[in-house]
């Protein structure tokens, strides 16, 4: 893994706090399980880049052999049984090459990519990086509900790397019954660890609802106070 740092133009001479970023080139002898259990993560904001970049970041993750439920996860399970059969829905984990060329595929991820911060050339930059190897695709009967790029790596760890759903679905709180959804596939196939991107802002603030055994990268380990990152979060948008 070679460690790279580019200088963000942020500073704070009263704290002394002067913002690098830090990035890691994957070596042939590396693993993604150590990269991403280091708290890196994919880079994907350079198109002309066909290095394999990740970024250290404040990563979220889901320890799957712990207690995953509490009651805040059965509520959203509960809530949406009255709305889809389970029965009728599936989950099915395919090669990228059996989608990525479809038309309509790539129309559907752009159409229900929430804000619409995806244009074609980056979702095109996305679906050819080495790592990503395979799509989910979650369907209530014939009807695909959401796409999921995924990186993984044995049963070491499961990312959701980039999550398309229905935007047409304006039900509260279905983003996170589809993704609490695919972690209990996950733990069902006894993957070790969920990781579900980053947290800076109250607008991710859902990932540390999404398990009572959440875990964040504070850049030198993994902290299980949640508590606290989420009173940092709180604080955060007091402050702006």
């Amino acid at each position: 893994m070679i460690l790279s740092f580019s200088e963000y133009p942020s500073f704070d001479y009263n704290s002394y706090r002067f913002p690098y970023c830090v990035y890691a080139t994957k070596e042939l002898t590396d693993t993604y399980s150590d990269i991403y259990s280091r708290g890196f993560l994919p880079y994907s904001n350079d198109f002309s880049n066909n290095d394999e970049i990740f970024y250290l970041a404040r990563s979220i993750r889901i320890n799957l052999k712990g207690k995953t439920w509490c009651y805040k996860q059965n509520n959203v399970f509960n809530k949406f049984s009255h709305v889809f059969d389970n029965k009728d829905i599936s989950i099915k984990i395919v090669v990228k090459e059996q989608v990525i060329d479809k038309p309509e595929f790539r129309e559907w991820c752009i159409t229900n990519a929430k804000n619409g911060f995806l244009s074609e050339q980056r979702l095109l930059y996305i679906l050819s990086r080495p790592y990503l190897k395979h799509i989910l695709i979650f369907k209530h009967k014939d009807t695909p509900l959401a796409y999921q790029l995924i990186i993984s790596e044995g049963k070491s760890f499961f990312h959701t790397w980039f999550s398309f759903y229905d935007l047409q679905i304006t039900a509260n709180d279905f983003g996170k019954w589809i993704i609490l959804k695919v972690i209990e596939y996950c733990k069902s196939q006894n993957f070790m660890y969920y990781y579900i991107g980053t947290c800076y802002s109250l607008h991710a603030f859902y990932k540390l609802t999404l398990s009572c055994d959440t875990e964040y990268s504070t850049g030198n380990g993994w902290s299980t106070d949640i508590s606290s990152l989420k009173t940092l979060l709180l604080k955060q948008q007091a402050t702006e």
